[in-house]
């Protein structure tokens, strides 16, 4: 931004090419919103590992409270972790946890564990 008002002061306090001085201008100005736009991007990139940090940190103090391994299902442990739960026409289940982990769990897994 500092480079494209430089150059718009010196068109306007000495005599150039105009077209050149265009060429100059429009070239600042792509810079600028590339970098912009960068900007934006890595500021969201940011934000969102900001919320990841969060939710592990609660997990983390969640599993901090816990005096055993978990043995039975825990609604809160559930609802921090997971972020759904597909199941498929075969039978299959798929575990989405927050962090972007998956798990997929075969049907003969299920018919093992009942």
């Amino acid at each position: 931004m500092e480079l494209t008002r430089k150059a718009v002061q010196e068109n306007a306090s000495a005599a150039q090419d105009q077209a050149a001085y265009m060429e100059r201008y429009e070239a600042l100005v792509r810079r600028y919103n590339t970098a912009h736009a960068r900007i934006g991007e890595i500021e969201a990139a940011r934000t969102e590992r900001r919320a990841k940090r969060a939710n592990i940190n609660r997990f983390l103090k969640t599993l901090a409270r816990q005096e055993n391994l978990v043995d039975e299902f825990d609604e809160e442990l559930w609802y921090i972790t997971v972020e759904r739960l597909e199941v498929f026409h075969d039978g299959r289940l798929r575990v989405i946890f927050r962090d972007g982990g998956e798990v997929d769990i075969a049907r003969e897994v299920m018919k093992a564990a009942a």
